[in-house]
């Protein structure tokens, strides 16, 4: 009883001690035997205060320990799971998808399974098969009724046929062809043409077949040099389109006449038709009871930048001959005039720009003396005039003169000149002369070699020509001189 009062007593007085002491008293009584307590001999407070800012206490300890073994163990236990579990997970590595490749292959693979399917393939194949021959019967048995319905129309549709393509079997065509091209620049349509062109079979033994011909051309006025003549820049794009028929015969009674080419075409401006022009070209002659027109040709255009009409032919009264051409109005290069005359060119120096004016020339061969094939004499005149409206406008005019002969029914001369001259608003002059001579043996026609080309197309005649161009154009030149045989 002693030693538990004793004991008792102790007790008591330290819980009157603690009663007496403060809550700051209490907290320092605790750190003071704290670190003799627990196993972090470093802890120095329970928690740092403003009295003690930099002591260790409890917290900082063990989370310091703690921040210290949680990356050890994690890396720990994440070593031991790749070690470990791809062999007792063997889909652990793969996604979604071959996972879902790998389930399927192992439940087809198994043997209920597997039966399945083969059952399934033995019975379609049956069902295929039976299927196939079933269409094939159907088709046969359709044919069968096709060829059958065919068979009683058949005799009537081949006569319809035959009568349909007789026209065709009766055309007496030897050979045709078709031919074309385009030129683009940039994305822009410079020219295009589009030809056809069929011989027909001769109508008789050791005769040639005509050839005849079409086409259809394309051309940008950037192209042919109309924009330079007539609008600038801005009229670059447009473009004539030329329908054109070549070498039809028009033989009327004892006429023979071939039209190298018919035309007729549209200047568009985008898709809008600014201009209409046509013409025709043809060779050969027209007979009448008391004249010949050979060689006729005719050109007309009408637009909003084109305006002209033009002609030319030959004709035969009696022994005299004459050629006339003529131009008149605007157009926007040199093109319609070229073809109307092409010897013009030898007389005027046309401008790149086009022909803005008129234009007149024509020829004649008249005969002197005529006694028939052994002697007949004929002199030949030539007379033009032009006015070319411009920067600068020119006018001028040609002479010329010349004569022919026949002797002795096989021997033919002919000689002629000309000359022209030329003056512009500048006070420039252009002086030209130019003369040919021809000599033909055989059965030649002097009076229609009014040119070099001409006596040179005499069927039959063998001639040979000398020619010489002379003029004064800033000084006296000569500008051709060349001596030619046997046409």
């Amino acid at each position: 009883m002693d030693v538990l009062d004793s004991e008792l007593v102790a007790i008591t007085e330290r819980i009157d001690n603690l009663s007496r002491l403060t809550g700051a008293s209490i907290v320092s009584e605790i750190e003071a035997n704290i670190s003799s307590k627990l196993p972090f001999p470093n802890i120095d407070c329970l928690i740092q205060r403003t009295s003690k800012p930099n002591c260790t206490d409890f917290i900082s300890a063990i989370n310091g320990t703690v921040s210290v073994i949680l990356p050890f163990l994690s890396d720990g236990i994440a070593n031991i799971a790749d070690q470990s579990f791809p062999e007792q997970i063997p889909f652990i590595n793969l996604d979604a998808q071959d996972i879902r490749g790998v389930l399927v292959g192992l439940v087809m693979n198994t043997e209920p399974v597997s039966e399945l399917r083969e059952t399934l393939n033995s019975k379609l194949t049956e069902i295929t098969r039976q299927l196939q021959n079933t269409i094939l019967d159907l088709t046969d048995k359709a044919n069968l009724a096709v060829q059958t319905a065919l068979s009683k129309v058949e005799n009537d549709a081949n006569e319809a046929l035959a009568q349909a393509t007789a026209p065709l079997k009766d055309i007496p065509m030897s050979s045709a062809s078709l031919d074309g091209y385009a030129v683009i620049a940039g994305d822009e349509l410079e020219r295009a043409h589009i030809g056809a062109e069929w011989t027909m079979k001769p109508s008789g033994e050791g005769e040639s077949g005509n050839t005849f011909g079409a086409a259809l051309d394309i051309v940008s006025w950037a192209a042919n040099n109309k924009a330079a003549g007539c609008g600038g820049p801005e009229s670059e794009s447009n473009l004539d389109l030329t329908i054109s028929a070549l070498n039809i015969p028009a033989n009327i009674s004892e006429s023979e006449l071939t039209l190298e080419k018919v035309y007729l075409g549209f200047t568009l401006a985008g898709i809008s038709p600014i201009g209409l022009h046509g013409g025709l070209r043809a060779n050969g002659e027209i007979k009448f009871t008391e004249f010949q027109i050979y060689d006729p040709a005719f050109a007309a255009g009408l637009g909003l930048k084109e305006v002209y009409l033009g002609a030319k032919a030959g004709a035969v009264f009696s022994e005299i001959q004459a050629e006339v051409a003529f131009l008149a109005g605007k157009t926007c290069n040199q093109d319609v005039l070229l073809d109307l005359d092409p010897e013009v060119a030898q007389f005027i120096p046309i401008p790149e720009t086009g022909f803005t004016g008129a234009y007149v020339r024509g020829a004649a061969s008249i005969p002197v003396y005529s006694n028939g094939c052994p002697l007949t004499i004929g002199v030949s005149a030539d007379m033009g005039a032009w006015l070319l409206v411009g920067s600068p406008t020119s006018i001028g005019g040609l002479v010329g003169g010349g004569a022919y002969g026949k002797v002795a029914c096989v021997g033919s001369l002919r000689g002629q000149i000309k000359a022209l001259g030329q003056i512009n608003t500048d006070g420039d002059m252009t002086f030209v002369g130019e003369g040919f001579g021809v000599a033909g043996v055989g059965l030649c026609e002097p009076v229609s070699w009014t040119s070099v080309s001409r006596s040179r197309g005499d069927s039959w005649c063998a001639t040979g020509d000398a020619r010489f161009v002379a003029g004064y154009v800033n000084g006296w030149s000569v500008f051709n001189l060349a001596v030619s045989a046997v046409h």
